[in-house]
């Protein structure tokens, strides 16, 4: 995981000991994760549950997202990199005008998530709208950490109500470039009927 992050943003391990030991009397340890900066500071607490915001760059037109073809190529590249390449458990996202939320459970490192993720819907979004060679996504993305049911409910409402609160729908359900876990959705469901 560390051999893909630039040595020059490289900051801090932090490392616990694990139970057992390894031949030679040496402590096994386990990462618990890796934090590195670029203009914003990442922390990748390695299989937490991680809320990620990322926005087009400026350069592209704004509102671009909302087009069906261009929206759905973002969504099929969330897909693709939860379900066939594993690299992650995607529980919520909305894809909005100019940028996307994605709520998720990394299985390798945020770094190799996002470089995937934004590189291949910039590249298949450029061709689509028949720019070449030019940035789709800014470098930057915000990340982060969620540590409670609690909170990962709420930032799952968060996620689905945006479309909402910048009135583009009247509920959640009516945008179609959402889209949140099956079990997740239910907890969703059942706190809100219990609220009423």
């Amino acid at each position: 995981m560390l051999d893909r992050l630039p040595r020059r943003n490289f900051r801090k391990i932090v490392l616990a000991p694990q139970a057992g030991f390894l031949p030679g009397g040496r402590s096994r340890v386990r990462i618990f994760g890796v934090f590195y900066r670029r203009r914003l500071p990442h922390w990748d607490p390695g299989g937490k549950i991680i809320f990620i915001t990322w926005r087009l760059h400026p350069s592209v037109p704004a509102r671009t997202l909302r087009n069906p073809a261009i929206a759905s190529i973002v969504g099929e590249a969330i897909e693709h990199g939860a379900v066939r390449l594993r690299r992650y458990q995607a529980l919520a996202w909305t894809i909005m005008p100019e940028h996307v939320h994605l709520l998720l459970r990394p299985s390798t490192s945020l770094a190799a998530i996002m470089r995937s993720l934004k590189g291949w819907s910039a590249c298949a979004a450029n061709r689509r709208l028949g720019r070449t060679g030019k940035p789709f996504w800014q470098d930057e993305s915000f990340d982060h950490w969620l540590r409670s049911d609690g909170e990962i409910r709420a930032t799952a409402r968060y996620i689905l109500c945006n479309p909402v609160r910048r009135g583009l729908v009247s509920r959640p359900e009516q945008w179609p470039w959402s889209w949140t876990a099956p079990e997740l959705a239910r907890q969703l469901e059942r706190e809100k009927e219990s609220a009423i």
